[in-house]
């Protein structure tokens, strides 16, 4: 299976064509890089009958730590000279200062700190007092936490050598264009500015954090409040809904779920653009094998829905749907599953996880930065206080599901990240499951749910959550997952 899903044809085709795959990233030597380096010289004397004097002899160099695909890691700016360090020699008491400045160099030294960027991470001569000069490191000057390097003149000749000053910069300065500022102040001479253009790098790969359940309102019961996290977090979200969580009943009522769930994606997006329309996920074994599935996007959200029939509690079936159930397919009891919608067959149990698993490769990283949240496939923890009992197991979907997952991801060796959630048993508030979310965490996961209630009402009229209403609370006080 993981030989499968690792080189195994998988791909898109929305109904305007086919959708390109990701493209294969530039590769660099990992480490540390000489970007740039440029000479930052100069002499400055004071006029008048004012004996101060300050003559620079060094150069600056632009470093950028890149990865393998050439993302940039880290960024950093070094003041030095052409061997050790440059060569600093000041007469009379000027102060000379040295800074990183975005977008514009200062001229007023009280200005210093405005448009100063960088910490510093190391520097040379050590800060302290010595007889013909004063060397200070001056940190936070400004709410970015930027520094400051400072040698200034005690009224004699100072000749200091080897003076080196690192600057480690923020990644937010990628493709900008900064200054490295030498001042003689306060306020003497702007001396030197010397200009860098930062390059701006590969573009970080997006990470995606994937929710896989059975029924549309089960990651804002289950995998939640992780998924709004996740999308704080700057990941992408896929949401796979494996069945139509049709009940038995008519289109209606699973397209208003559908719409339901897409509520509590809005939320927890916020805005985007939104598009629809029927796809083609297909993967490779001995030959190709394509299933149409219907998808939503929405910002950085895409949600799929592969609308097989629910199978009920225990795995039965319904009868407008033939008695067919994920569990059925799974254990062999039936040798094939038809969806819903008539839009697509699967053949096995196989057939069915290979499926789920190409969805998922078709847009994120088959590598470990893509996040798989899944329920949990051990019946124990997945069963009310851990009892074999009618009615004490988590739901026949839910668990089919979950085998699915354990399929591709652990069984098939896939690479990606995974965690599984317990389902059903913090919703009859199981004693092995106490309270465990914060209000915050509470508030979150039950607005994600009442976007769903509140537009199935909408277009049904049923209020789900007046239907039980502790069930639902019970869910909103809790969360459990565990990785393996």
């Amino acid at each position: 299976m993981a030989s499968v899903l690792a080189v195994g044809l998988v791909f898109v085709m929305m109904l305007s064509g086919l959708i390109a795959g990701r493209a294969l990233a530039d590769t660099c030597t990992p480490g540390w890089v000489l970007d740039s380096e440029k000479d930052n010289s100069f002499s400055w004397q004071a006029g008048g009958l004012s004996p101060d004097t300050v003559t620079w002899s060094g150069s600056v160099q632009l470093f950028v730590n890149y990865d393998a695909i050439c993302v940039i890691q880290a960024l950093k700016l070094d003041y030095t000279g052409l061997t050790s360090g440059g060569t600093l020699t000041i007469t009379g008491s000027p102060l000379v200062s040295y800074t990183i400045q975005y977008p514009s160099p200062f001229t007023s030294y009280a200005a210093k700190g405005d448009y100063a960027y960088g910490n510093l991470t190391s520097w040379n001569p050590p800060a302290g007092t010595y007889l013909t000069h004063i060397v200070s490191t001056n940190f936070d000057i400004n709410a970015r936490g930027a520094d400051e390097f400072t040698i200034a003149g005690r009224g004699v000749t100072a000749v200091v050598t080897s003076v080196r000053a690192s600057f480690s910069l923020s990644l937010d300065l990628r493709g900008k264009t900064i200054n490295a500022q030498v001042h003689v102040g306060p306020d003497k001479c702007q001396c030197k500015v010397t200009s860098f253009d930062v390059p701006q790098g590969a573009a970080p790969p997006v990470q995606w954090a994937v929710m896989v359940h059975a029924h549309e309102d089960d990651f804002q019961l289950f995998e939640s409040p992780d998924s709004v996290y996740a999308n704080q977090a700057g990941n992408h979200l896929l949401f796979i809904t494996v069945t139509a969580g049709d009940g038995g009943a008519p289109s209606n009522y699973w397209l208003a779920r559908e719409e339901s769930m897409m509520a509590s994606v809005r939320y927890v997006i916020g805005s985007g653009a939104e598009t629809n329309g029927s796809a083609s996920i297909c993967y490779t074994v001995t030959s190709t094998v394509c299933h149409n599935v219907w998808r939503w996007n929405y910002g950085t959200a895409i949600a799929i829905f592969m609308r097989l029939p629910d199978g009920d509690t225990n795995g039965g079936g319904f009868s407008s749907t033939g008695f067919q159930s994920l569990a059925k397919l799974r254990d062999g009891n039936i040798s094939s599953m038809n969806t819903v919608d008539g839009s697509a067959t699967y053949t096995s149990w196989p057939d069915l996880y290979r499926t789920v698993g190409a969805i998922v490769t078709a847009f994120a990283p088959y590598d470990a930065t893509t996040k798989i949240n899944a329920p949990d496939f051990n019946r124990t923890m997945q069963s009310f206080e851990g009892k074999n009992c009618n009615g004490c197991a988590d739901h026949s979907d839910h668990l089919a599901v979950a085998d699915a997952v354990y399929a591709i991801a652990v069984t098939g060796g896939a690479p990606w990240s995974r965690k599984w959630y317990i389902d059903y048993p913090i919703c009859w508030a199981d004693s092995r499951y106490p309270v465990n979310l914060d209000s915050a965490g509470y508030q979150l996961k039950k607005a994600l749910f009442m976007a769903y209630s509140n537009r199935f009402k909408e277009m049904t009229g049923i209020d789900v959550y007046a239907q039980q209403t502790s069930f639902w609370e019970n869910c909103f006080q809790r969360q459990y997952s565990r990785i393996v």
